[in-house]
């Protein structure tokens, strides 16, 4: 991937063509007329070309094949292209830019506005210092774990940093009139067909189908001494799938990373290496030291662009596969939320019964058999699928947060929904809700630090509505569906875990070495300030979570996530910078 900045202007007395400045990667199509700055993998690029009028190519560049297809077919041209991908489009001719992101918004476009202007970039660091919190946004990163991704452009404040949603082109005209337009889904008939598969096999085959297609088009091309394919591995089947795919398409070239802390469980590390064996991988423990850790955690913190409950993992896993000389990992980012989502999502069938309950018999039912976990349904904007997804995930509920002093929120918007009822409305939440939002941002935003670039065959588009097309009997398989698809690459009767050894190795981080940095940066979020208002988490509060965590009953995430607001917030406080934590 290649990052860039861009700048454009409609109210200075220069010529046209001095009013965008894409940068030094800009690539301008052969008629001059077009100008393109790109961030991202489009898979089939070579592809399209051979749809194109144009064939006098200078380069092998997606770029270029961009800036071609821009100049024959503007925007429709996006229809056409695949994978993960930003770009900025000059108009020379017209004084227009054209902007927009792929579909599920996996590489990021950020716009600042400025009077009279707009700054561009594909990495929020190069438009500004870190996200200034304000009290809302507090309260949307307790609730949810992640700032909300808006689905429209928000650009009415001059100043703000806001993110492009995904799936949107959007035109600033030469005077500054801006417009837009979804194109994934289309809108405004969004709706996706049922695909005509009666029998899990069939869908079993033509998952794997695309999903051989797209590895085989993220994996780096097969050149005499060129390095290792690199691969995220964790107990989960859904990584394991990948990189058995890998493995199957570069035999012996597949390097598996996991990550473990040194003097890691044998019988963990041993399952580990069976699969590896089996696969025909070799398995690369990223196993960081108790001393180790802590600088890595401390930059970690330090490169924070926002707020957020994951990321740490991917940092670390990033970082330590740089390190080794890759430029490139494959990733299988968004299985879960494909194929069954998180565990707590089983019960979302039944809350729908409820649908047509009186609220007050509804509070009963629910107090009575989800005990304390009902007060995560409370509130809600809808009771639909998708609320009740979210609200899954939710940690701080709205009583929550008159306690704590923070503003209620909204809810978290999501793309159009094409699908109908059903278990696949549950995967788009999940999907929109929280993969995007937080792990794919976190992931994409860690490798951008680490100048690895994170590949998500799972995340191709068409892998997603082939995933959420299925017939609601299939679909609903979730995990079982690759197990059956899949099985002849893993070891017999493999069903995986979800995420264990990356959160037996976060876990046992935090409670030891990191327990210090953690409990510093904890301290102060009682007197942290929030763009000059007092934040004032109750100390009581703040360490109960802490009890809450050393018990086992709260997630690692949920103590990161507050230790990045209270190191976010005590760098703007009037205090000045957080200390560093004396070794």
């Amino acid at each position: 991937m290649t990052a860039w900045q861009a700048h454009f202007s409609w109210d200075n007395t220069t010529q046209a063509s001095r009013r965008c400045q894409l940068g030094p990667s800009a690539v301008r199509s052969h008629c001059g007329g077009f100008i393109v700055v790109l961030d991202g993998d489009l898979l089939n690029h070579l592809d399209v070309r051979h749809s194109l009028r144009f064939q006098q190519w200078r380069t092998t560049s997606a770029a270029e094949t961009l800036v071609e297809g821009l100049a024959q077919r503007e925007a429709a041209i996006l229809t056409e292209l695949r994978g993960s991908f930003s770009f900025a489009c000059w108009d020379v001719n017209r004084g227009r830019l054209l902007l927009a992101r792929d579909r599920l918004g996996i590489s990021p476009l950020y716009l600042r506005l400025q009077e009279g202007a707009v700054q561009l970039a594909s990495w929020r660091g190069a438009l500004g210092c870190k996200t200034a919190l304000n009290r809302q946004q507090v309260s949307e990163v307790l609730s949810f774990g992640h700032l909300l991704s808006p689905t429209q452009p928000q650009l009415g404040v001059t100043g703000d940093i806001t993110l492009l949603p995904g799936g949107l082109v959007l035109w600033i005209e030469a005077d500054g009139q801006m417009r837009h337009l979804r194109w994934w889904p289309a809108w405004p008939e969004p709706t996706w067909a049922p695909l005509p598969v009666r029998t899990a096999r069939r869908a079993g085959a033509l998952l794997r189908e695309e999903l051989e297609r797209v590895v085989d088009a993220h994996l780096p091309a097969c050149a005499p001494g060129a390095s290792p394919v690199a691969t995220l591995l964790n107990e989960d089947i859904d990584s394991a799938i990948v990189t058995a795919i890998a493995s199957r398409q570069r035999p012996r070239a597949v390097e598996a990373f996991v990550l473990q802390p040194a003097g890691a469980d044998p019988a963990a590390s041993s399952n580990l290496q069976a699969l590896a064996i089996h696969m025909g991988v070799k398995l690369q423990p990223v196993t960081i030291s108790d001393t180790q850790i802590v600088p890595w955690v401390e930059a970690a913190l330090d490169g924070a662009e926002q707020p957020s409950a994951g990321g740490l993992e991917i940092e670390l896993l990033t970082r330590a596969v740089g390190q080794r000389g890759h430029t490139s990992v494959l990733s299988a980012m968004g299985g879960h939320a494909l194929f069954g989502g998180h565990p707590s999502h089983q019960i979302v069938p039944w809350l729908r019964t409820l649908t047509w309950c009186p609220p007050p018999l509804r509070r009963v039912l629910l107090s009575t058999l989800l005990g304390p976990r009902a007060e995560r349904f409370s509130e809600l904007p809808h009771w639909d699928a998708q609320a009740l997804t979210i609200a899954c995930r939710r940690w701080v509920t709205a009583r929550q947060l008159r306690e704590l002093n923070l503003p209620q929120l909204s809810w978290p918007e999501l793309p159009p929904d094409p699908l109908p009822a059903g278990s696949a409305q549950i995967a788009w939440a999940e999907l929109f809700g929280y993969t995007a939002p937080l792990l794919v941002r976190d992931g994409i935003s860690a490798g951008q630090r680490g100048g690895i670039a994170l590949r998500l065959p799972l995340l191709d588009h068409r892998v997603v509505e082939i995933a959420l097309r299925l017939p609601a009997s299939i679909q609903g398989r979730g995990h079982r569906l690759l197990e059956q698809g899949f099985a002849d690459l893993l070891p017999r009767g493999y069903r995986g875990q979800q995420g264990s050894a990356c959160d037996r190795a976060m876990q046992h981080w935090l409670l030891g070495p990191l327990r210090p940095l953690c409990q510093h940066h904890l301290q102060h979020l009682h007197g942290a300030m929030v763009r000059n208002h007092g934040l004032n988490l109750p100390r009581s509060w703040v360490e109960r979570q802490w009890q809450r965590f050393e018990a086992g009953s709260l997630h690692w995430t949920r103590i990161w996530c507050l230790v990045v607001v209270a190191h976010l917030t005590t760098v703007g406080s009037p205090g000045g910078p957080t200390p560093s934590l004396q070794r």
